[in-house]
């Protein structure tokens, strides 16, 4: 096994953890910007028509990225057929999310007309994302991660600035905004441009050296087991902006979408790594490694959560506008939910990776119906901060499962994934984690193969 230098080494973890933040920085970014141009009422109204295209955009993908990155970072090499597995998986579920967001779109016509209308013209917008998806899952298994950061920059880059030009001419409507939002996912592929046969066959020494097959039927189960993970996972994150569609008025769902990007914004660390771990711990398991990184993680969470927590009463104003002063106390729970989350998080790609998806899948559907019940009942009366008890049930419950099962199967305690130890102190914190991020990526560093 042969390894690059360190630096080498470093510079491509540094490109991972890049990619990885570009969009959530991106959501971060733009949220004060469409808040400051379309205020409260039409802010909640672009998230009734750009939450459904999210969620059947990833119902769309059926697993097959998640399965791609699993199989190939496994084994070091590409299967011959599974680009096919993956392209007929997410083909077939794509057209299907197409034609749901189309009929979504002629019901939410009845409330509203507008922001339904904007739904159905992007029904044909899914396959294009949807095959972005797959090339993504396909680059992050081949340790192509210069792939994934040019297309996280490229979509994140292209909506900041169109959203920044249109608000400094004072054109940022509901149409223009729902546009960029979405167009700018679509634009995201020309990052894979470099991801060609030709590529891949330089990357990883020929075609020759390609694994024979990958059952379809070890695919297929793989990739449904994780795919009911993953459209649970984000119906957790945004279940609640869709009921609240029919349960509260726009100007609520605006300003929870406000504290929506605060809450994005705490738990980019814990995303991260989640991500890292998927691949790293699918080839070396690590328990010591991965409790450790759970809590690191959720230190460095939960001290941005205090800090930003006593201050945005004087933040939250400035940054989305003095009418968002309203999204503060659903700006404080949605913290605890970021802190609450991070452990519970990085088990659920500790099961994934060491194949029990189906397991973090059942956890996060346990939690979307506890949180699905919790937004029905609250939001009539407490709008955002409803919306946002809610999720902070939601993810006690899918954090809590996941912990218990990583406990039980893999015989790694809870405590020792939530609770920092005496040495690990706040003042040695980022060093300590620096080197557990480079231990994640180690796998990455080195160049394997499976045999034939």
């Amino acid at each position: 096994m042969r390894r690059q230098k360190g630096g080498t080494g470093r510079r491509r973890l540094a490109t991972a953890l890049a990619g990885n933040v570009f969009v959530p920085i991106a959501g971060v970014a733009s949220g004060p910007v469409l808040a400051h141009g379309l205020g409260p009422t039409s802010r909640g109204e672009l998230a009734a028509a750009t939450v459904p295209f999210l969620l059947l955009t990833v119902a769309g993908t059926g697993g097959a990225p998640e399965a791609m990155t699993h199989f190939v970072a496994r084994g070091g090499a590409v299967a011959r057929n599974l680009p096919r597995l993956a392209v007929v998986t997410a083909a077939t579920l794509g057209a299907a999310s197409a034609v749901g967001i189309a009929g979504w779109g002629l019901l939410l016509m009845a409330r509203m007309p507008r922001e339904g209308m904007l739904v159905v013209l992007s029904a044909p917008l899914i396959l294009p994302v949807v095959a972005t998806a797959l090339l993504r899952g396909t680059a992050a298994g081949l340790d192509r991660w210069g792939a994934v950061a040019a297309e996280r920059a490229i979509t994140a880059g292209s909506r900041i600035a169109a959203l920044v030009g249109l608000a400094s001419v004072g054109a940022l409507d509901l149409p223009r905004a729902f546009a960029v939002m979405v167009g700018s996912q679509v634009l995201g592929a020309l990052g894979y441009v470099s991801l060609t046969r030709a590529g891949l066959a330089r990357a990883k020494g020929g075609f020759d050296r390609w694994v024979p097959t990958v059952s379809a039927r070890h695919f297929t189960s793989y990739s449904a087991r994780i795919w009911i993970g993953s459209l649970t996972g984000i119906l957790l994150s945004r279940l609640d902006q869709l009921l609240m569609t029919w349960t509260t008025s726009a100007a609520e769902l605006g300003y929870y979408t406000a504290a929506v990007n605060v809450g994005d914004a705490a738990i980019i660390v814990s995303s991260t790594v989640a991500s890292l771990l998927l691949t790293s711990d699918a080839r070396s398991r690590d328990n010591h490694l991965l409790a450790k990184t759970s809590r690191l993680a959720s230190a460095f969470t939960l001290a941005l959560a205090v800090v930003s927590g006593c201050t945005a009463v004087w933040w939250v104003p400035r940054l989305f506008g003095h009418a968002f002063g309203a999204a503060v106390p659903a700006v404080l729970w949605l913290l605890s939910a970021s802190v609450l989350g991070v452990a519970g998080s990085i088990a659920g790609a500790c099961l994934s990776a060491r194949g029990r998806p189906g397991l973090r899948s059942a956890s996060l559907l346990i939690a979307l119906i506890v949180n699905g019940a919790l937004v029905v009942g609250l939001t009539p009366t407490y709008g955002a901060a409803g919306a946002a008890v809610a999720t902070v049930g939601g993810t006690l419950v899918a954090a809590g499962l996941n912990l218990v099962c990583t406990q039980r199967i893999h015989q790694i305690p809870v405590l020792s994934m939530v609770l920092p130890r005496p040495v690990e102190t706040l003042a040695a914190a980022w060093q300590e984690f620096s080197l557990v991020l480079r231990k994640i990526k180690a796998p990455f560093i080195s160049v394997r193969r499976i045999p034939s």
